[in-house]
């Protein structure tokens, strides 16, 4: 888990294609998930966690995107 962990944080784009890099950090997003799930409920406490496990799955894809997407990247984060 830990390893994974790393990977996730530390993978960047690195000039593949932005589908290869999309589909590697899903990859490794979806194994991370698989190794550390949680009781599944309905709650709001629920649906709050998917919502903030989302934002930070957002955080990792743009950090590790390639300098020619800063302008991209930018207008995203300032939505």
């Amino acid at each position: 888990m830990f390893n994974i962990h790393q990977q996730i944080y530390t993978f960047k784009q690195n000039g593949i294609s932005l589908f290869e890099y999309f589909n590697k950090l899903d990859s490794l997003w979806k194994e991370f998930d698989g190794l550390t799930s949680l009781t599944e409920c309905t709650c709001d406490a629920s649906i709050k966690l998917k919502d903030h496990s989302n934002l930070m799955k957002l955080m990792q894809f743009l950090s590790g995107l390639d300098e020619s997407y800063s302008q991209v990247k930018s207008h995203i984060l300032l939505m």
